[in-house]
C-alpha cells in the first residue's frame, strides 16, 4: 500500500510541476485582431486621452517591400500633434523600419518599411493633446 501512494504522490507531483512550465514568445505579438484597415495608412485616434490605432498590429506580406506605412491623427482638428519622436521604433528594427518623419503640420507620421528579412517590430506611438504629452502607445509591425 505505501509503494502504491509513493508512486501516486511522485506522479501528481511530476503531473502537477508540469503544470508551472510556461511558453513565452519574447517577440511575437498577438493575433491580429480585426485587421480590416489598412497596414500602409493606421489611423490614430485619441479618445478620453488615451492613444489607440485601428491595427494593433500592421501585417505586410513577404512581397509588401519598401512600404511607405503613414499614420494620421483623426479628429479635434489642429489640438493634435506628432512630437518629432512621434514614431519611434525599438532598436530590433534599425536598417528594417526607415527614413520616419513627420509631416510640416505635424498631423501625419511617415516611415518606409523596407521589408529586408521577417520579424516583429514593437514602436511607440506619440502624440501631444493641446501640446500636452499622452501615454504613449506601443503596437507592432509584423513582417512575414
Amino acid at each position: 500500500m505505501t509503494k502504491r501512494l509513493l508512486i501516486a504522490t511522485a506522479l501528481a507531483a511530476a503531473l502537477l510541476g508540469g503544470c508551472t512550465i510556461h511558453y513565452h514568445q519574447h517577440h511575437a505579438p498577438p493575433p491580429p485582431a480585426g485587421g480590416s484597415g489598412d497596414p500602409k495608412a493606421p489611423r490614430v485616434i485619441i479618445s478620453n486621452g488615451n492613444i489607440s490605432v485601428d491595427q494593433d498590429v500592421l501585417r505586410f506580406a513577404k512581397d509588401q517591400t519598401n512600404v511607405t506605412i503613414t499614420w494620421r491623427l483623426e479628429g479635434k482638428g489642429g489640438k493634435l500633434t506628432f512630437p518629432e519622436n512621434g514614431v519611434v521604433f525599438e532598436r530590433a528594427a534599425d536598417g528594417e523600419i526607415v527614413d520616419c518623419k513627420r509631416s510640416q503640420d505635424n498631423t501625419v507620421f511617415t516611415c518606409v518599411n523596407r521589408h529586408s528579412r521577417p520579424g516583429v517590430y514593437r514602436y511607440g506611438i506619440n502624440v501631444n493633446e493641446d501640446g500636452k504629452p499622452l501615454k504613449p502607445l506601443d503596437p507592432y509591425v509584423w513582417n512575414d
